[in-house]
Order: structure tokens, then sequence, then C-alpha cells
């Protein structure tokens, strides 16, 4: 926890950013319970009221037929400007190395950058 109070101290130090969207979906039901092995059959997730049960749609290649995806961003800020924003997923283990996001390895926070500036507007 004391790791956790520090780093937002430095983020907010570095970004000017607030928290302003947790648990902020996308492609989900709001009410509707997530396919998450740390959620129980009896739990559903309460989602941020900015939610949208549009999925993110990544276009297909010339011929090929849409992805379509849900997701739930864990928390989003939002910097000074107001335009721009940052984008936080909780891991219990380390954090993804950017490199293998770079090498297109890890999908997970380009999806969620993709995800916040078509729903909401922000870079």
């Amino acid at each position: 926890m004391r790791e956790l109070a520090r780093r937002e101290v430095r983020y907010a130090g570095l970004f000017g950013a607030t928290p302003a969207y947790f648990e902020l979906a996308f492609g989900q039901e709001p009410g509707a319970e997530a396919d998450d092995e740390e959620i129980s059959s009896e739990e559903s997730r309460d989602y941020d009221p900015a939610s949208t049960p549009e999925p993110l749609t990544i276009p297909g290649a010339e011929g090929e037929s849409p992805i379509h995806l849900c997701g739930a961003i864990d928390r989003v800020d939002l910097l000074a400007d107001g335009r721009r924003a940052l984008v936080l997923d909780y891991k219990l283990g380390s954090s993804t190395d950017w490199d293998r996001i770079k090498q297109g390895k890890s999908l997970q926070m380009p999806l969620y950058i993709r995800a916040v500036s078509e729903f909401l507007g922000r870079d």
C-alpha cells in the first residue's frame, strides 16, 4: 500500500493527472457479469457510469470481418489539459515490458488506449 501511495503522488506530480473513471467498460451491458476468474458467479462488476455497451471495433483487412472487443479499464486519469488521459491497469505482478508492446506481443494497453480515444475523445 505504501508503494501505491508513493506512485499516486509521483504520477500526480509528473502528469497533473486526476482520477476520473474506474472500471470503464466497453462492449458489455451495464450490470452484466464479467467473464473473469477473479469474480465469482454471485458477484457482478460495478462499471463506471461512462461505460458503453458499444464494443471497440477493429476494422478487418480488405475482405476480412471486423473484430469486436469488450473490456474494462481499471482506471483512467485525466491530465490537467482535459484532452489527454493516463490509462492505468492494476496488476498483481510486474507491468508489461514496453518492448513487448512495440513488437505487438502485448495488446491490452494499446487496445485500452484506443478505446479511451474512441469512446471518451481523449488522447
